[in-house]
């Protein structure tokens, strides 16, 4: 029996969904100091070199690089998990649908956390991505052409 459209839409765009919030989050873990200074500076509306001399080994900076490692290492988890399960479910089984949708759910949190917040356009852009892309996963897995192949693959075993 083949594979119905949707289910292999569904496992695309979680895929997709998945890679742009781990984009992200390396983006987060990787930026360190030098992103935390873009977005103070982005807010403060300053220029880069002024608020590294004013933030230069403070406790603020100490704790905005922290932030920023601790959301893009929510944001690695969340998309490896969504990634792991999404290639999981070529067979449309349940668990594995069930998998995919509380891996988009915990993603979708992290990405509107990241979106919400202040950042660069390139922790944010990935991170609209994510948000689009775990709400058209919640749809697409559960429709019912996914939930008659499941049923089919069940019934020949």
């Amino acid at each position: 029996m083949r594979r119905p459209g949707t289910l292999l839409a569904a496992i695309g765009i979680a895929v997709a969904a998945a890679i742009a919030t781990i984009v992200s989050g390396i983006v987060m873990v990787t930026g360190g100091e030098d992103l935390a200074i873009d977005i103070v500076a982005t807010i403060a509306d300053e220029d880069a070199a002024s608020v590294r001399d004013a933030m230069a080994g403070s406790a603020l900076m100490g704790e905005a690089v922290d932030t920023l490692n601790a959301r893009g290492i929510m944001a690695l988890v969340t998309g490896a998990a969504l990634l792991l399960f999404a290639l999981f479910m070529g067979r449309a089984a349940v668990w594995s649908r069930v998998l995919v949708t509380i891996s988009a759910a915990l993603l979708l949190f992290v990405d509107l956390v990241i979106l919400g917040d202040e950042g660069t356009k390139l922790m944010q852009m990935p991170a609209a991505l994510g948000i689009l892309g775990a709400i058209a996963t919640f749809v697409l897995v559960w429709l019912p052409p996914n939930n008659r192949y499941a049923r089919q693959l069940k019934a020949n075993r």
